[in-house]
């Protein structure tokens, strides 16, 4: 495991897209997943 980044997205699609960016993802896997906001529930699901 190389690492970690946190990114704040309008939704799902627009976090998808700014992954598919990153270099590793051409070779490696990309997980992307959401993240529990303040109220406990994950936004926008």
């Amino acid at each position: 495991m190389a690492g970690y980044r946190l990114i704040d997205c309008e939704s799902m699609d627009r976090a998808v897209e700014i992954a598919a960016r990153f270099p590793d993802a051409r070779h490696w896997g990309v997980e992307v997943r959401p993240v529990l906001g303040f109220g406990g529930a994950a936004d926008e699901l």
